[in-house]
């Protein structure tokens, strides 16, 4: 019950109390395993847990939003490998592996924690084609955004065979070629590659792949729960077109992330960012407004930790 508040609490972003309710969930969950058994050891994945982290990471709570990804890392390294088989294999709600992929791709992207300890966390996800693919998805974004270029080529590769792979699984599984499930790959294949683009001084090229990607994001039902997108896609393309001094076309970016991720602090901040550039008074403080209910825009800014 708890839980299933938080859907609601999302979807507005509500952060205190997306993370107040799933709180709530994980300590009642405690309170049963440790009635049945007093040494049970915490769950560490799961789908509550990778809300939580989600919520931590929205109030600019990184520490907390860390020792989760931590955790559920150590859950898998101390189980045995998982069998999963045909559907829940595209699903990271259904593996503790698929679980500790989606946190730390997530801790990653909205963090920007890059040089941290969660980079370099060894959890051994192979066979889990949903835990591989957002893995890669997540090391070709920060290779390409931070890293080298000729690190980035390799990465960006790298992603997009498990994104084949990930996509010929759900083919496989029968998932109908409309569902999320099987766009998400294709639009990330499509940031990537753009990033790329750009990154090779093929600017023009890498935002026709980014606006591609982001119009094909708009076409994804709404969920009441994280993005469907590590990245969202219309928040990219807004970081990006601001990068490149275009603040007016990023601001329709970033309100079209708004749209579809409402009160989601980095589009928030991307829309502050605007605002200051084109003296847009009204828009900096409705926006400032919002930010200044959570911690996030100081937590980037690594005024807390």
């Amino acid at each position: 019950m708890h839980h299933m508040t938080s859907h609601i609490f999302l979807a507005l972003g509500m952060w205190d109390d997306v993370v107040a309710a799933n709180e709530a969930a994980l300590g009642i969950v405690k309170q049963k395993m440790q009635a049945r058994n007093q040494a049970a050891s915490p769950v560490g994945c799961g789908h509550p847990i990778t809300w939580l982290a989600y919520g931590y990471l929205q109030q600019g709570r990184f520490a907390d939003a860390r020792r989760l990804v931590e955790n559920c890392g150590e859950e898998v390294r101390k189980n045995r490998p998982e069998r999963a088989t045909g559907a829940d294999l595209l699903d990271y709600d259904t593996t503790s592996a698929g679980s500790f992929s989606a946190m730390r791709t997530r801790y990653l992207v909205d963090s920007g924690d890059w040089s941290g300890l969660v980079t370099d966390l060894e959890v051994n996800v192979a066979g889990i084609v949903a835990a591989e693919f957002t893995r890669d998805f997540a090391d070709a974004y920060g290779a390409v955004r931070h890293g080298r270029i000729d690190t980035a080529v390799k990465a960006v590769k790298r992603a997009n065979d498990s994104g084949q792979r990930f996509i010929a699984a759900a083919i496989a599984a029968g998932v109908p070629a409309e569902s999320p499930m099987r766009r998400v790959p294709m639009i990330e294949r499509d940031q990537l590659n753009g990033l790329l683009l750009v990154r090779r001084g093929k600017t023009a090229g890498g935002l026709a792949l980014l606006a591609k990607a982001a119009a094909a994001e708009k076409e994804i039902p709404m969920e009441f729960g994280p993005p469907s997108l590590d990245k969202p896609a219309n928040e990219l393309l807004g970081e990006v077109l601001l990068e490149h001094g275009r603040a007016h076309d990023a601001r329709a970016a970033f309100e079209a992330a708004q749209v579809l991720a409402p009160g989601r602090g980095q589009s928030l901040i991307g829309l502050w960012a605007c605002a200051r550039v084109l003296k847009d008074s009204e828009l900096a403080q409705s926006a400032d407004a919002r930010l200044a209910k959570v911690g996030l825009r100081e937590a980037l800014a690594g005024k807390t930790k």
